[in-house]
């Protein structure tokens, strides 16, 4: 009988020995995914920031452009002008979609991080369980043998 009574009582200790480890793991986790939740606004904030720059840009070219073609005497209706404008207006858009891919790539690095600490969160309390399982199971066959 103390055999089996000092199994259960180790089976008890380990029980919230891991109950504390996975107590830790789960803050820590929480830990990460918040750093990684706030890399992912930072980010968010620096494409917003470098959007309105663009945008700035483009209306600061095109400002410039009209009072050039104004000090020439070109009506804003000319083929030339609107040719020029369209080729500014495309590079401003290619310049936003360049942006608009790299804030995605960012955005999906970002996920590919959370999974993966919620894998590993996951992966580390599966060995926690089994660990206590085969404990537990340990006690109940020497408690068999008795």
């Amino acid at each position: 009988m103390g055999a089996i009574a000092f199994l259960v009582a180790s089976a008890a200790v380990e029980v919230g020995s891991t109950v504390m480890e996975v107590s830790e793991e789960n803050a820590a986790r929480n830990a990460a995914l918040q750093q990684i939740e706030l890399q992912s606004k930072e980010s968010e904030v620096q494409y917003q920031q470098k959007t309105l720059a663009n945008y700035d840009r483009l209306q600061s070219y095109l400002s410039a452009q009209e009072a050039a073609e104004a000090t020439r005497g070109v009506g804003f209706n000319s083929s030339s002008f609107n040719a020029i404008q369209r080729n500014t207006f495309n590079v401003a858009a290619r310049e936003q979609h360049n942006l608009d891919i790299a804030q995605q790539l960012t955005q999906a690095q970002a996920d590919v991080k959370k999974q993966e600490v919620n894998e590993k969160f996951a992966a580390s309390v599966s060995g926690d369980v089994l660990n206590i399982g085969s404990m537990l199971a340990g006690a109940a066959y020497q408690r068999g043998k008795s």
